[in-house]
């Protein structure tokens, strides 16, 4: 306690409140002692204070004797007595009226008088040692361990995805292989930006690490409540000067504001050879945007510790962020059209059709934005055949908007080498992006390609192609969707001179979605396809070739020769000789003589059979 300046009031009360539960403790008699303790500029004020047990053989020596103690200024000491409704009139308002020239009136506010800084009372816990012996010199071997079970430990250190979990088990094991530990306690450190979801009945938060801030001055006095916990924290340096592990909390400073920390009563004493679990969950819901945490545990005793390097355990939990992202695109309803190149006017030739995309996230951790870059043929061979009528874009209801990043070029496709770059990212991908890819079969001497894509195959002409990107999210779950519609009007009519004799025309947009924010996504080695293409048809009728008129007649003359040099053949082997139709007449001839001479006989017998009778 220290004078800084000329005061009005110069005595600070002090108020000691010994054991108030159990009144075991006093001086003089006295359980309250209040008491003023006058002040000179400039000198430190260091007392020793003996406090007095009532009952040396009190039977109750498992509770600790709680010493409170409460310093005042004498104002606030007179304002007590006085009441809260009544002030000294130095303290009263006063009217002030000020003006653009001068100042009526004070205000009464002194500038020398000294104010007190709001802080809780000091209470100091001194147990009672019991059962160590014959010297009464508890010697503790504490042992603090931590676990996580929840965390990935796919290395030597675990990390959390965000989003996986809500809360996180802290599990901390604290066993004593030595003499009865009194007045256990843990002390828990949570690094911005965790926080206890729930704090169980024998914990409770502190604004500071009591064992942090011992002095040189208090040190002695301090060792009954410490126990050698500063010399464990010298040596917890050594063991955890990882800057991993420190980082900006732990015991390398007094105090952090952006630390939590909690505080747990275990058993008093701790017995030999016992082992005690502390259980806190954290609140891991608000922990976005962060790299990582730091998480700390300490143990102390008052007892003397034989291994005070063993009372510290200390990790850095690292923070990743684990999503996927998807995009399909498809023609909508129709992705087949029809035209005709003959006997079509302007409004015919101008086909409208629809591309639809959509982008879904896989995964435990949030997408908070993400850009949908697509790719569109617009130009070919210095002709514009494409025009985009409408970019609509929508999320959970909400539109979002999309702009043209690039116009097209019509003497080169400037988007080969972005798109390039792109594809090289994705080559261990390759597969997944060709199935997403249109698989319908097109003969390719009939076909004209127009699309922007190096998968496919690349027509001769050299196609020109705008860049349209899209910002959307965020996407919290699997349900999120985003939809973007691609309305466009394809003007066949301008492709004619280029068609030639084809009649399919092939076109292509492609999408292409990247993660803006969270920084450092990790995407599964087995990946949602983040490139899709949409494909839309048009076939129009053959077109018909004139054949000259001398073609015809040298074709007709050649069938008539070809057709008699066959008749020749055929007559020259004997093909329209009939020899078996000549055989079967002669038989039937000679069937007939046969049957008539045998009827001409019988006859013969009837006649002479008639004149013998």
């Amino acid at each position: 306690m220290t004078y800084l300046d000329n005061c009005y009031w110069t005595p600070i009360w002090r108020t000691l409140d010994m054991d108030p539960v159990y009144k075991r403790c006093h001086i003089n008699n006295h359980h309250v002692l209040k008491e003023a303790l006058p002040l000179s500029r400039g000198i430190e004020h260091c007392e020793n204070i003996i406090i007095n047990l009532k009952d040396s053989k009190t039977k109750n020596i498992i509770e600790p004797v709680k010493i409170r103690i409460r310093y005042q200024l004498e104002e606030e000491v007179l304002l007590e007595k006085l009441g809260n409704n009544r002030t000294r009139e130095e303290f009263q308002t006063h009217p002030i009226l000020v003006k653009a020239d001068r100042i009526h009136g004070r205000d009464g506010f002194c500038q020398t008088c000294p104010i007190a800084k709001e802080s809780p009372d000091i209470t100091i816990s001194i147990p009672f040692e019991v059962g160590c012996g014959l010297d009464e010199i508890c010697l503790a071997d504490l042992e603090i361990t931590g676990e996580l079970p929840q965390l990935r430990e796919e290395s030597e250190q675990p990390t959390f995805v965000i989003g996986s979990n809500k809360t996180l088990k802290f599990n901390v094991h604290i066993t004593n292989k030595g003499e009865s530990a009194y007045l256990t306690r843990v002390y828990i450190e949570l690094g911005s930006p965790a926080k206890i979801a729930r704090i169980p009945p024998e914990c409770h938060e502190i604004s500071h690490l009591p064992f942090m801030e011992t002095t040189s001055d208090t040190k002695g006095d301090s060792a009954t409540l410490n126990g050698t916990v500063s010399q464990q924290n010298d040596k917890s340096h050594g063991n955890h000067s990882d800057d991993k592990v420190l980082g900006e909390t732990g015991t390398d400073n007094k105090m952090n504001i952006s630390s939590i920390y909690t505080r747990c009563d275990l058993d008093n004493p701790l017995p030999t050879n016992s082992t005690r679990e502390q259980v806190v969950e954290i609140d891991m819901k608000n922990v976005y945007h962060s790299q990582g945490m730091h998480i700390f545990a300490y143990v102390t005793t008052v007892s003397n510790e034989s291994t005070p390097e063993n009372n510290y355990w200390a990790r850095y939990i690292p923070f990743i962020y684990n999503a996927d992202m998807e995009i399909i695109g498809s023609a909508g309803k129709n992705d087949l059209f029809t035209y005709f190149k003959e006997n079509q006017n302007e409004s015919e030739s101008r086909i409208k059709f629809y591309h639809i995309y959509q982008v879904k996230k896989y995964g435990y951790s949030p997408v908070e934005k993400i850009n949908i870059i697509f790719k569109i043929p617009r130009f070919i061979d210095q002709v514009n055949f494409l025009r985009i009528l409408a970019t609509e874009g929508s999320q959970s209801g909400q539109s979002f908007p999309c702009s043209v990043l690039d116009e097209g070029d019509t003497e080169q496709n400037q988007a080969d080498d972005d798109l390039n770059s792109v594809n090289t990212d994705y080559n261990s991908r390759e597969m997944t992006l060709k199935l997403n890819h249109s698989s319908t079969q097109v003969p390719s001497n009939r076909t004209l390609y127009l699309n922007c894509s190096s998968l496919t195959k690349k027509d001769e002409h050299s196609v020109g192609c705008m860049s349209v990107s899209c910002a959307a999210g965020p996407f919290v779950n699997s349900l999120t969707v985003a939809k973007v519609l691609l309305e466009m009007e394809l003007d066949v009519g301008s492709l004619e001179k280029l068609m030639g004799l084809r009649d399919i025309i092939l076109l292509e947009t492609q999408g292409i979605v990247e993660v803006v924010e969270p920084t450092g996504l990790i995407q599964p080695t087995i990946d949602k396809p983040d490139i899709s293409w949409a494909s839309t048809y048009f076939i129009g009728d053959i077109p018909k070739k004139h054949v000259e008129s001398w073609v015809l007649a040298l074709a007709i003359a050649g069938g008539f020769m070809l057709l008699l040099f066959v008749a020749m053949a055929m007559h020259k082997a004997g093909f329209f000789e009939r020899k078996k139709k000549e055989e079967l007449k002669s038989l039937k001839r000679k069937t007939l003589a046969e049957y008539t001479t045998n009827d001409n006989g019988e006859q013969e017998q009837e006649i002479e059979q008639a004149s013998i009778e």
